[in-house]
């Protein structure tokens, strides 16, 4: 993200490029919709516009299953189980969100602990 704002601030600064260059406006474009799509000011720090986006790929699948206020249940190896009650203002308001969290081809890992624990 640190990239995204660095870029976009180019970008504005010299906004000539992507009325002359149709590669500028489409990267001028498509930063835009990023900002608009995570309500992000130009004036947000890289990790808060990283933690929306994290937000932004974790909320829809955690709709679909468990659903907010629902229950997540983690079977270990030894089998046990543990279940977690996922509350979307938790994921919202996790300041270390960026530290427990990854995705890794199309799978998606978080610490479901240090969130919901």
């Amino acid at each position: 993200m640190e990239k995204v704002k660095e870029f976009k601030g180019l970008i504005d600064q010299n906004e000539d490029l992507s009325s002359i260059y149709p590669v500028f406006k489409s990267i001028k474009d498509n930063t835009d919709k990023l900002y608009n799509t995570l309500s992000l000011g130009n004036d947000e720090s890289s990790e808060v516009m990283a933690t929306k986006m994290a937000n932004q790929l974790l909320q829809p699948k955690l709709e679909r299953k468990p659903g907010d206020g629902n229950h997540l249940a983690n079977v270990k190896s030894d089998g046990s189980i543990k279940f977690f009650n996922i509350e979307f203002n938790k994921l919202k308001d996790s300041t270390d969100l960026l530290n427990d969290f990854a995705v890794r081809q199309s799978a998606i890992a978080l610490n479901f602990d240090k969130i919901w624990g």
